[in-house]
């Protein structure tokens, strides 16, 4: 996607820009790193670990979801 200049230096990294949805559903899909690189489970997780919390707080962690797979069944299956 595309990021409004200066946003990450301004608000925060995307993981605190992620958060800034809560309690609303949100689901992270097939994340990379900074090399582009794609992210396993673990990986993507960890990197979410500050959102995963800000939903916690709000009582609202079931609609904070994070899935690798970019593949369309896996996200229709997710949604459900």
């Amino acid at each position: 996607g595309i990021m409004a200049p200066a946003i990450v230096r301004d608000v925060g990294d995307i993981q605190h820009l992620a958060a800034l949805v809560a309690p609303r559903k949100l689901m992270i899909v097939g994340g990379v790193n900074g090399a582009g690189q794609a992210l396993d489970e673990a990986a993507l997780k960890q990197q979410y670990d500050f959102t995963q919390h800000v939903y916690s707080l709000e009582q609202a962690a079931g609609q904070f979801t994070v899935l690798p797979s970019i593949k369309a069944a896996d996200i229709v299956r997710k949604m459900n």
